[in-house]
């Protein structure tokens, strides 16, 4: 853990390969597809460090089960992205903080690549936060959860 601190901190990447099969992407959705190559290519042009990171294309109502989720904004246009992370940046919690919103598709790999290294600062930092930084706190509901019979808040399904 020191160590992928220290290397991410610096923005030395060890593991170019972790960057392609960390995603979850919406079955049959081209669009997601598209981003995630682009935003792949983008961060190891960079070299921006994703090691202990997941990602989330979420464009469609789906379970997620990762740290890093990016999404369309609500009311924000095509091309206009909202970048959201786990409050401890693990897949399993629910809580949740919004980093950005309103990002433009050509800022969005920027904006990924600054909350990779927000990241590996807040590695070995973790019982430090202050609950000025919690920006939400609950689960929002996946995109078309209010139009789908299926979906439950309480249970995720």
């Amino acid at each position: 853990m020191y160590w992928e601190k220290l290397l991410g901190t610096h923005g030395i990447s060890t593991q170019h390969a972790a960057t392609e099969l960390n995603w979850q992407l919406p079955d049959l959705d081209a669009e997601a597809l598209m981003l995630k190559k682009e935003l792949v290519n983008a961060l190891e042009d960079r070299e921006c460090p994703t090691a202990g990171l997941s990602f989330a294309v979420q464009t469609q109502c789906m379970p997620i089960a990762t740290s890093v989720v990016i999404e369309p904004a609500v009311g924000g246009g095509k091309g206009i992205f909202q970048l959201r992370h786990t409050v401890d940046f693990t897949r399993s919690n629910a809580k949740w903080r919004i980093f950005a919103q309103g990002i433009p598709a050509a800022e969005l790999a920027d904006k990924v690549c600054q909350l990779c290294h927000k990241y590996y600062q807040w590695l070995g930092n973790a019982g430090e936060e202050t609950q000025a930084e919690v920006v939400e706190t609950q689960t929002p509901a996946p995109i078309g959860a209010a139009r789908s019979p299926v979906y439950a808040l309480p249970y995720g399904l």
